[in-house]
């Protein structure tokens, strides 16, 4: 139930809080080993409340021994990046962060050699080691990647907006203060996951149906920006023009409709 809209800049995903989450299929690109890492996104709570913002976890359980997250706790007013593999906590850091409901942020998590660092649009913050990195390996956990949510039952998931989410491998992209960027992302070498959220709209949708004195029959289907998709169907059914908000546009092409 993921929605798009509200954005940061673009258009950007909506979560309701609800079990709403993306979910992206396992892959090497999310072990990174002893590789520097950056994981930065734009990010607004509907209301302060305990969520996560992306992880994996094989297990399903928040006591599981193969997992990570990257996660806001409000009842003590922080975030969070843990990560335990084979029954081994590799990672555990914190940052006192109360956020303000309705309000866009950066955030952006950094591995540089064995230094963690949080960026909260652009600054770095406080960081609380209580399980500290040092030259260990984060692992590559058998697990599809959630995003919008905490990737097992430890917090729920995300009642808010995400935008310009965008995970890197192999490089640290910031270890000082910075100007986050006002325009979207492009992909470079290092960049494993960037998700824009500008792809779809799901939204209401009204349809109209009309017939010419030929007996050809329209469909044209809208939505607040316009024209979503227009198809004319002659009096056997078959296709004979289409048309899509993409530009995609289809004459006589003569296949038979549903």
């Amino acid at each position: 139930d993921a929605l798009v809209g509200n954005p940061a800049f673009g258009n950007s995903a909506r979560f309701d809080g609800s079990g709403d989450y993306l979910q992206v299929p396992d892959s090497d690109d999310w072990g990174f080993g002893t590789e520097d890492f950056t994981i930065d996104f734009r990010m607004k709570f509907d209301a302060n409340i305990n969520t996560g913002f992306v992880g994996q976890s094989a297990d399903g359980a928040s006591t599981g021994n193969n997992q990570w997250y990257f996660s806001h706790n409000s009842a003590d007013h922080m975030a969070y990046f843990y990560w335990k593999d084979g029954g081994v906590t590799n990672a555990y850091y914190g940052i006192n962060w109360s956020p303000s409901a309705d309000t866009w942020y950066h955030l952006a998590l950094v591995r540089n050699g064995s230094n963690l660092y949080f960026f909260v649009n652009g600054v770095a913050q406080n960081v609380i080691s209580i399980i500290p990195i040092g030259t260990r390996s984060l692992g590559n956990i058998a697990a599809p990647l959630r995003v919008g949510s905490a990737p097992d039952t430890s917090a729920p998931s995300m009642s808010g907006g995400l935008d310009e989410f965008r995970i890197s491998k192999g490089i640290a992209r910031w270890t000082s203060n910075f100007t986050p960027s006002t325009q979207e992302y492009t992909q470079d070498e290092y960049t494993k996951l960037l998700l824009h959220f500008n792809a779809y709209r799901y939204e209401t949708t009204r349809t109209a149906y009309t017939t010419d004195a030929q007996g050809n029959t329209t469909t044209t289907t809208t939505d607040s920006l316009g024209l979503l998709r227009q198809e004319t169907k002659d009096s056997q059914g078959r296709v004979i023009y289409h048309r899509e908000r993409n530009g995609k546009i289809e004459t006589n092409s003569g296949f038979e409709g549903e």
